[in-house]
């Protein structure tokens, strides 16, 4: 309504002012060499006035908008087109080559709370886009001139998020803003809301494997495939992990959407591994288009535990790791330097790297399936190998007075192998 009533207030301001001529206005430059033709194709001018706002004048300096009801920001319109003269395009001093003034101008002000909004006025300053946008793609598409429009929005949960849709020039959604992110339109039309990571491969690119049929998904069909190279050959949860083009934060997903708010992601998502030295034999296959395709499970001995290990920045600025399961819950909490992968066969531990008081890195063995902060061997050695059949594992410990040593399946240290004494604190707490 207060964008409505803006529009409303700049007519009746330009109806009943005559500003005329002025002096002190400072002029932004049109961009020649980067938007057709090389000039405002209405013969205006934006210019920031003394107050500060921006508005549009004509070269004779008449306020067409006057001063008062200006704008925080004011940019030319732009759509794309692929077709302008060759006399343009083959300027290599026009970049880029395939934009062009719409005759529009996009407009920014503050609402009744304080936040930045996003519109659009046409050559006599009619807003034709109201201004309740927190951000509208420069330049519009080629052909259409629509443009993704970003909206505030509450979650389910009442929280404050953005959502993204497209809108026409005349301010009718064409698609409407639920969703996370939008990407440009493909050739065909569709478009694409998230970058999608394929299950791993050898080097075949799939966009997504996870089981089921053929879906579609914000109008684009995605077209999946049944077998891969890390067994069992899909997401054994029927998810896809993807990272978001808008806030660049990697998440789990189903066909429905993401599990995990696309704000509150991770640096980095990847299946957590487990060694299986047991897996059942790859029977032959034959991919799509009549290439042949790996005869063997790769790598021949690990399997996906249906977890995810994933990484984020705390606020302190430290990279840490944890384990998200299958819902998209934490069950290792985000306090490791590293957690090996894969996990020890068998018992699913994993070799825990953390940084101690004194900013030292040591290693310890947890089990990602324990309480939180429950070590299975406590984090005193400066390396810990992966357990061997038998479950005893090798150490390293390089402060004085310690060499290599070993650790049994039942935890007891192999205190023959250091030099002169026990460690200052027992790893079983002994």
């Amino acid at each position: 309504m207060a964008c409505l009533f803006r529009g409303i207030f700049i007519l009746i301001a330009f109806s009943l002012s005559s500003s005329g001529q002025t002096s002190d206005l400072t002029i932004t430059p049109f961009s020649q060499t980067s938007l057709y033709p090389g000039s405002d194709i209405n013969g205006l001018q934006i210019a920031q006035a003394s107050n500060g706002n921006y508005i549009l004048i004509t070269e004779s300096r008449q306020e067409l908008i006057p001063r008062q009801y200006g704008y925080t920001a004011m940019d030319w319109g732009r759509i794309i087109d692929n077709n302008l003269p060759a006399s343009w395009k083959d300027n290599p001093a026009n970049n880029p080559d395939n934009e062009r003034h719409t005759g529009n101008y996009l407009v920014t002000a503050n609402n009744i709370l304080g936040q930045e909004v996003m519109g659009v006025i046409d050559k006599s300053g009619n807003v034709i886009i109201p201004l309740v946008h927190s951000n509208l793609s420069n330049p519009a598409e080629e052909t259409t001139g629509y443009r993704i429009a970003t909206v505030r929005a509450k979650d389910a949960d009442g929280q404050d998020v953005e959502r993204q849709g497209v809108i026409a020039p005349n301010g009718k959604w064409v698609i409407r803003p639920i969703y996370d992110s939008l990407g440009p339109p493909n050739a065909d039309g569709t478009r694409r809301t998230w970058a999608v990571q394929p299950w791993p491969t050898n080097n075949v690119e799939i966009l997504d494997v996870s089981p089921g049929p053929t879906y579609t998904n914000t109008f684009e069909t995605v077209t999946k495939q049944t077998s891969t190279s890390l067994y069992p050959g899909y997401d054994t949860n029927g998810l896809s992990i993807a990272t978001h083009n808008g806030f660049q934060k990697t998440v789990l997903r189903n066909s429905s959407g993401a599990i995990i708010p696309p704000q509150y992601g991770f640096n980095s998502v990847v299946q957590a591994l487990i060694t299986d030295s047991n897996l059942p034999v790859r029977t032959d296959y034959i991919f799509p288009n009549n290439n042949d395709w790996p005869r063997a499970w790769s790598p021949t001995n690990q399997k996906h535990t249906g977890e995810y290990l994933a990484t984020a920045t705390t606020l302190t600025g430290k990279n840490v790791m944890g384990v998200l399961d299958g819902g998209g819950g934490v069950i290792v909490p985000f306090s490791y330097d590293n957690l090996r992968d894969p996990a020890e066969e068998n018992t699913g531990y994993r070799v825990a790297t953390v940084t101690n008081k004194d900013g030292q890195q040591r290693q310890g063995v947890m089990d990602p399936h324990a309480p939180w902060y429950t070590w299975v061997i406590p984090p005193y050695f400066d390396y810990l190998e992966t357990a061997d059949a038998d479950g005893n594992r090798r150490f390293v410990m390089t402060r004085t007075g310690f060499a290599p040593g070993g650790i049994t399946a039942s935890g007891s240290i192999s205190l023959e192998q250091y030099r002169t004494e026990r460690p200052p604190i027992h790893p079983t707490g002994t």
